[in-house]
């Protein structure tokens, strides 16, 4: 079971927080765990044009490293994190624009090369590289069973379990694009669905986002109905993917840029980040449909006057949206900057900013974020200012991870799998442990975190808990105990 990286303190970060009264919130700053850099780091690298991160492994995009572009794996030591390894494909190839997107789970990653040439100009490709100890190894080359030029494969991609999903914006130029997911069996990887819009239109640039979530892929199409865009939902039924619903913003053009999705909730990016729910309001017979998801909220930055400035990247994790905008200019023009957001009394609030003083003019801190459990890893491509690129990770206090924890409960509850008597009961010992940790007393606190922990095995023995969520409760708070431990 992976663990989450212990955070230090660099003092690189400022937080500005959100005016907060009641409800589970983000209240503490997040600390500046470090900076990423490559050991063979050039100007224009673009170094942290794509980052994801899966527990105590993270991964890092630079399209113009060398001749053909690269992506760098990055490992916490329990006190830093270090690169552990280099990633370029058997067929590296000068002008492939390796990096351009990056996922990760578990032992395995997934870089794309937009501009590989395999299939002609830019029809692109994927790679899977599999971790055997401390090397990583290609364990396969993603490409579409009808690949073409200027397919543009690997705009976009996403990986959970044994499914990657990837963008091709231009399929069949001047198509409208599409998004093929792959399957893995042991070693080996097929195409196992390519999907396309039932309204697909010559120039949609459907693909140029993607998310996974169990049964539930999302594909965006940038430049739908003359610019305006559009988000597409897809669920698996048996071994088909059908449209559930196409997803449209309430106002404005340059809907949907990047996408996310974790359960009922999806936010897209664009002048602003459109947050979706699904609900049961257009349900048969327990069949979703389209009526299903609705537009709840449109997020915007405090402190961002004009209503002009994209929002680059979107992230959900738990209950807290994160957004990048790299256009921001707290440090300069175009210095960066991220905003989180969270449910607060039922509405989406602003409840916290992340910059780094390390930034300055075009540094565009927040081009790229990922976000996995309580750690948090930025982007800064940093370009056309002479400089390779940077990453940053900025990790949750212990009162961040036990809000978490109050979340994951209260979402069991919530959706029936814990009761409201047995959620009470964990709720309480998390609230406790909060308060006391509040009022210095982390001694108490810590033991208020392990009764936590005693009591979750019981919910598993009875089958309401399945071994691996319980086991994710237990961990998550031992994480806990351990920062407390090392404070």
């Amino acid at each position: 079971m992976k663990r989450a990286p212990r955070p230090f303190i660099l003092g690189l970060s400022a937080l500005v927080l959100g005016a907060l009264s009641t409800g589970v919130s983000s209240v503490v700053d997040p600390p500046s765990e470090g900076t990423l850099t490559s050991s063979d780091g050039a100007p224009e690298d673009l170094f942290g044009f794509s980052v994801a991160i899966d527990g105590d492994t993270a991964i890092v995009g630079a399209p113009r490293n060398g001749a053909g572009g690269s992506a760098y794996v990055f490992v916490w030591d329990g006190e830093k994190w270090i690169e552990q390894a280099k990633l370029t494909p058997r067929d590296h190839a000068a002008g492939q624009r390796l990096g351009w997107g990056v996922g990760i789970d578990g032992d395995r990653a997934v870089v794309s090369a937009i501009s590989d040439s395999h299939a002609g100009v830019d029809s692109g490709s994927a790679y899977v590289f599999r971790r055997r100890g401390t090397n990583w190894v290609q364990e396969a080359k993603l490409i579409a069973d009808d690949a073409g030029l200027t397919d543009r494969f690997g705009w976009s991609l996403a990986i959970e379990d044994d499914i990657v999903v990837v963008g091709a914006t231009q399929f069949r130029k001047p198509g409208p694009g599409a998004v093929f997911i792959f399957q893995r069996s042991g070693t080996s990887w097929r195409q196992l669905a390519k999907l396309r819009p039932g309204d697909a239109a010559t120039g949609d640039q459907f693909g140029y986002g993607v998310a996974i979530d169990g049964n539930v892929v999302i594909g965006v199409a940038r430049d739908k109905d003359n610019f305006r865009g559009a988000a597409y939902v897809f669920r698996r039924r048996g071994n088909n993917w059908v449209q559930e619903a196409k997803l449209d913003a309430d106002e404005g053009d340059g809907f949907g840029g990047e996408v996310s999705v974790r359960g009922d909730t999806a936010v897209l990016s664009a002048y602003g980040a459109y947050v979706f729910e699904r609900r049961a309001s257009g349900r048969e017979g327990g069949v979703p449909s389209a009526d299903d998801w609705t537009q709840v909220a449109k997020l915007t930055g405090s402190d961002i006057l004009e209503e002009d400035v994209w929002f680059d990247t979107v992230a959900i994790e738990g209950e807290t949206i994160l957004v990048g905008v790299s256009r921001d200019d707290d440090w300069g023009g175009l210095s960066g900057s991220a905003y989180l957001f969270e449910p607060i009394q039922g509405v989406w609030s602003e409840t916290g900013k992340i910059t780094s003083a390390d930034t300055s003019f075009r540094s565009q801190f927040g081009w790229s974020i990922a976000f996995h459990e309580t750690t948090i890893l930025i982007g800064a491509k940093e370009e056309n200012i002479g400089k390779p690129g940077t990453a940053y990770t900025f990790g949750l206090t212990p009162e961040q991870r036990i809000v978490f924890l109050e979340v994951r409960v209260s979402n069991l509850v919530r959706d029936g799998t814990l009761s409201a008597k047995a959620g009470k009961g964990l709720l309480a010992r998390l609230k406790r442990a909060k308060r006391l940790l509040g009022k210095g007393k982390v001694e108490r606190a810590k033991k208020q975190l392990e009764k936590f922990t005693k009591k979750v095995p019981s919910f598993v023995r009875r089958g309401v808990l399945s071994p691996a969520l319980g086991q994710a409760l237990i961990d998550s708070a031992d994480i806990t105990i351990a920062e407390l431990d090392k404070n």
